[in-house]
């Protein structure tokens, strides 16, 4: 293959909680596996530090078109002198660009490969809608719904619309819920006719009640000891059940956004089984995790003590 040879370019647009992050996980630790099957990476390299390209999406909001289009250079004559044949990109944040944004990538990405495909999953709005939500409680200060859909207007923007226009051949759409219980192989088979074993879970949401337990534990008394807990909890329970109450936060999300509720959102809504037994399996493990660690970090018999000291000594200043 000649430094002049023709590339194809295959673009992971997101959106986001539809699996992104298991999927440039795979394809950053499968590298040499994808480069085997002529398809390039191009993840934590000088140009790029990070495992995804979601970076592409502030250059081309900030209009630095001459980053996109020299990373886009780097990637190409990396590639060819591994000798693939296909460039591979992943990052959810493309899925927030604009129609001019979009424009743009294609204008710089047409002068540099032979062709060019777009690869997005897209999720059941009230449940992608429902994760982000609790992607937010469990990662940042702790905010009413209200608050997180005014701070997060653009979880409603019609992206694949806006990728559509651009890309009307060349635009393949994968859906989560058929695919979820066998995402990152099905992803792979699909977008790229690449075979993995794997099947990882990253960046997975807890149900509400965690996250309560997250908020009240984790953030509040905030400790190596109970993150460890709570990292202990997330793998041994790496699949988030559904509650009742989510589907109240999910319809109320969608009305703060005023978002149209089409026949497909509400389609199968009732139709969630839900395992209180399992919960309280899931409750007992945590909970009892817990207590180990904070009987060892707070010693009943310590505070008691600790307690009647200082009420002897207030009282004694009180005395004075």
């Amino acid at each position: 293959m000649t430094l002049e040879a023709p590339l194809n370019l295959v673009i992971h647009i997101g959106g986001h909680k539809t699996g992104s992050t298991a999927i440039q996980d795979t394809a950053l630790e499968n590298s040499r596996k994808l480069a085997a099957n002529g398809i390039f990476y191009p993840a934590q390299r000088a140009y790029f530090r990070h495992a995804q390209h979601s970076r592409l999406a502030e250059l081309l909001k900030n209009g630095r078109l001459k980053q996109v289009s020299r990373f886009l250079d780097s990637a190409s004559s990396e590639a060819r002198l591994l000798g693939a044949v296909t460039v591979f990109l992943s990052g959810e944040e493309l899925w927030t660009l604009s129609s001019r944004s979009v424009a743009r990538l294609r204008e710089i990405a047409e002068q540099k490969f032979q062709s060019i495909r777009i690869i997005s999953v897209v999720r059941n709005e009230r449940d992608r809608i429902l994760s982000n939500y609790k992607h937010f409680l469990r990662h940042d200060s702790s905010r009413s719904i209200t608050q997180f859909v005014q701070d997060n207007r653009r979880i409603m923007r019609p992206a694949g619309e806006i990728w559509a226009k651009e890309f009307p051949h060349d635009l393949t759409v994968l859906q989560y819920d058929e695919i979820s219980d066998n995402l990152v192989p099905a992803f792979f088979e699909k977008a790229l006719g690449c075979e993995i074993g794997c099947n990882p879970r990253s960046n997975v949401s807890f149900d509400m009640l965690t996250l309560a337990i997250n908020n009240t534990f984790i953030k509040d008394w905030k400790d190596e000891g109970t993150e460890a807990v709570l990292w202990e909890f997330a793998i041994k329970y790496n699949s988030s059940p559904k509650m009742p109450i989510e589907s109240v936060f999910t319809d109320e999300i969608l009305t703060i956004g005023k978002y149209k509720l089409r026949k497909e959102i509400l389609k199968g809504r009732n139709s969630t089984k839900y395992d209180p037994v399992e919960m309280c399996d899931r409750m007992i493990y945590l909970f009892t995790r817990l207590r180990q660690i904070f009987r060892e970090k707070y010693d009943p018999e310590e505070m008691s003590q600790s307690s009647e000291f200082n009420h002897e000594k207030a009282k004694n200043s009180s005395d004075l």
